[in-house]
């Protein structure tokens, strides 16, 4: 998936600095919102998203910690979310 970013088209896997970001109010379901390319962690615990590829359903990454990015191109958080002080990055 192509990202556009600083006047040009990137690959996802390509280390970019991000150019925004966008803070989640709370835990729990929020959005939708534009394909994120990352997820920043304030506040460790389960995350459950929608993938931009995937949006028939939620998949939920378990235990994760607090102060980790998390490179993931997703379009919505669930409400099983347990991770707080969530930031989305772009």
């Amino acid at each position: 998936m192509a990202i556009r970013a600083f006047g040009d088209l990137f690959n996802q896997v390509d280390d970019l600095p991000f150019g925004s970001g966008i803070s989640v109010p709370a835990s729990g379901a929020y959005g939708p919102f534009s394909t994120c390319r990352a997820i920043y962690l304030g506040q460790g615990g389960d995350l459950e998203i929608k993938l931009n590829d995937q949006q028939d359903k939620f998949l939920t990454f378990s235990g994760l910690a607090r102060g980790q990015i998390v490179r993931l191109g997703a379009t919505e958080i669930g409400p099983q979310s347990t991770a707080s002080k969530i930031i989305l990055l772009y």
